[in-house]
Formats: C-alpha cells, sequence, structure tokens
C-alpha cells in the first residue's frame, strides 16, 4: 500500500504522510480511552510501521546506491537500541506519573522531530 501512496506523492510525501498518521494513532491513545478508539489506534499505529520501516529503507537504498546495506545496518542498530531504551524510559516516566501518556506525548514529540527531519533530507536531495 505505501509503496503505491509513494508512487503517486513521491517517497518523502508518503512517509512524512505515515508519520502523521501514526503520531495520530500515538496521540489517540493518551487522550482517548474506549475499545474503539484503541482499535483504531493500533490499526494506524501498525498500517504507519510498516510502511516507515518500507520508506526508510528506499530512501536509504536511493541515497547510498553504492552501498546501501552499511546504512541500512546502522539504521536496524539504531532501531534495536531503540527498542531497548525506549520501554525501559516509559517505564520510568509511568512510575513517576502513575500513566503512561507522557511516554506517548514524548514519542508523539519525538515523531514530529521526525517529520522535520524527513524534509530536511528532502531539501538536501532536491537541492
Amino acid at each position: 500500500m505505501w509503496d503505491r501512496v509513494a508512487r503517486v506523492t513521491g517517497v518523502f510525501e508518503a512517509l512524512v504522510l505515515a508519520y502523521l498518521l501514526q503520531i495520530i494513532s500515538i496521540v489517540m491513545a493518551a487522550l482517548i480511552d474506549g475499545y474503539w478508539a484503541n482499535m483504531i489506534s493500533a490499526v494506524l499505529f501498525g498500517g504507519t510501521f510498516a510502511g516507515i520501516v518500507n520508506l526508510t529503507l528506499s530512501i536509504a537504498g536511493r541515497q547510498f546506491p553504492a552501498n546501501p546495506s552499511k546504512a541500512m545496518a546502522r539504521m536496524t542498530l539504531s532501531y534495536g537500541v531503540s527498542q531497548i531504551a525506549a520501554p525501559a524510559l516509559a517505564g520510568l516516566i509511568a512510575e513517576r506519573t502513575g500513566t503512561y501518556r507522557g511516554s506517548l506525548y514524548l514519542a508523539a514529540a519525538l515523531m514530529v522531530a521526525g517529520v522535520f527531519m524527513v524534509w530536511q533530507l528532502k531539501k538536501q536531495t532536491e537541492a
């Protein structure tokens, strides 16, 4: 699905769209309680997560055509470290505040920062 979106909009635009939808899913989880809100949030998160990985690897392949595997390996390593550190940080936030909302807000803020980074990368590739 995300490859089709990228063909119509452009890969950077599709990635930003996926980020924005994922931000919505994270904020929904933080703000809205209830079965259907959680289900919609989960579907949005899962669907955008796969798209973000796919589109990011595609961009890496284009940015580093001589050796894309090196860039992809670094991104995979970064992701692995984040998969370890983020739950620990979320646990600390929840322990101090009594809720996971703070960690969700932090995740959403980091995703917003990611949108700006994607736009900067797009500007650099167009220059």
